[in-house]
């Protein structure tokens, strides 16, 4: 266990229902004990997110806003502990966005620490996070039944992983300020067809137009989210890419190379139950340092090429620039498109491109600890680093987008309409030079 229980119940907070506030006014998310939770102590390194809540002040944001302050109740040992918003990807998964701390707390007191401006998407969540030597502070608090928190080793900013079901009937011991933007008029900030309506309102020539234009821009129109960015789909395996680049991917799958928990073959290292996690059209393997948003290595392809049963030979399965292989008794990986593999039982091969081979270690269908990401060898024995495995899915094949820039005859016929005299010759001319293929 990684946290001791006294005895002694403790007290907690109130879960009669909040009032709602006025729409903009800044209100309470989260939730502290109301009394020092003395007997409660959470470990080193941890990251804490309410997963179930079955009354209270919720810890999921509202809106988009900004978070101004937070509160934590500290046990009698005080400690370290930092605010933390958490987003939700689904399936126990959750991508870290941003923090404050950690915090000196001082003990068996309510500490609030203010003059923040922490920005938040409606859907976030709150959360805590205990640093190295934290001190013992208590990130939870006595709950009721029914309460449900998730934890798993501290993630850094931009990086996403998989939770784990904490001991039942506790909540996390946090709470904090949130204000929703607003624009001058006191209105939600627009975006979507709503925000390009309000800004043609800005070149009516009158004031009674451009009122107009604003009454009917204001009426329920949708206010819709940006498109999804194109797919990331690079050929043949990556190195030091940055997880804010998977534009499209979603992690189904990670944990750390040294997890002891993979050698005992539990459920969640079962090949089955990560191919039915991972079940989209393409999958991308990768593993980085523990607690970094940069992945050492990378490479992605059709799943059906991913997990083509290669036995344990030394001829990979070619695909999307990478020769894969994998068999659940064995190992499973990849390295560049026509590089030797030398599985004994992961791919051992130095040269050439040490950089681009990553291998997993697999073992009567379960997924096992160790062994390298990129030139890192060994990861899981003692004293290697520590490495997190990723496994990604994204659910279509990338697909081509029109260039930006013009070329050809579109170009050319542009640059003879920058030479018209006229403004309305040289807008004629463009209309006419945009139908010619870029």
């Amino acid at each position: 266990m990684r946290r001791t229980l006294l005895g002694a119940v403790i007290a907690f907070c109130s879960l009669g229902a909040i009032a709602p506030a006025p729409s903009g006014a800044a209100t309470t998310i989260g939730q502290t004990a109301i009394a020092p939770p003395d007997l409660i102590h959470t470990g080193d390194s941890l990251d804490l997110v309410q997963a179930l809540l079955p009354s209270g002040t919720s810890y999921v944001v509202p809106a988009d806003g900004t978070l101004t302050s937070w509160s934590t109740y500290a046990n009698s040992d005080g400690g370290k502990l930092a605010m933390k918003i958490y987003r939700p990807l689904g399936g126990g998964a959750y991508m870290a966005v941003s923090h404050d701390g950690p915090r000196t707390l001082s003990a068996s007191m309510l500490n609030t620490f203010t003059g923040l401006s922490i920005p938040v998407k409606a859907g976030d969540v709150l959360g805590d996070s205990t640093p190295r030597f934290a001190g013992g502070p208590a990130a939870t608090f006595q709950g009721v039944a029914g309460d449900q928190n998730v934890y798993r080793f501290a993630l850094a900013d931009g990086v996403s992983g998989f939770f784990r079901d904490d001991a039942p009937q506790l909540r996390v011991n946090i709470s904090a300020t949130f204000e929703p933007t607003q624009t001058a008029s006191g209105q939600p900030t627009a975006t979507g067809q709503r925000a390009a309506a309000l800004a043609k309102c800005k070149k009516k020539h009158s004031a009674r137009a451009r009122r107009k234009c604003r009454r009917k821009a204001n009426q329920p129109l949708p206010v819709t989210a940006s498109p999804a960015p194109a797919l990331y789909y690079p050929s043949g395996p990556q190195t030091s890419v940055n997880q804010s680049q998977l534009d499209g991917w979603r992690l189904c799958f990670s944990d750390p190379y040294a997890n002891s928990f993979a050698t005992f073959h539990n459920a969640e290292h079962n090949l089955d139950t990560i191919r039915a996690e991972c079940s989209d059209a393409l999958l991308l393997l990768a593993g980085g340092p523990t607690g970094s948003s940069t992945l050492t290595v990378l490479a992605a392809a059709p799943r059906a090429d991913v997990l083509f049963d290669t036995g344990t030979s030394n001829t990979p399965h070619d695909a999307n620039g990478s020769g894969w292989y994998f068999n659940d008794s064995w190992s499973w990986g990849f390295a560049k498109q026509g590089d030797p593999i030398d599985r004994n039982t992961c791919d051992v091969q130095g040269d050439p491109n040490p950089d681009l081979r990553l291998c997993l270690h697999t073992g009567i269908g379960f997924l096992e600890d160790g062994y390298r990401a990129g030139a890192n060898y060994s990861l899981g024995d003692a004293g290697a680093p520590d490495f997190t495995r990723y496994i990604y899915q994204a659910p279509v094949p990338a697909t081509q987008t029109t260039p930006t820039t013009p070329t050809g005859q579109r170009a050319a016929a542009l640059a003879k309409c920058k030479k018209k005299h006229l403004k309305p010759g040289r807008r004629k001319c463009r209309k006419r030079a945009n139908l010619l293929p870029v």
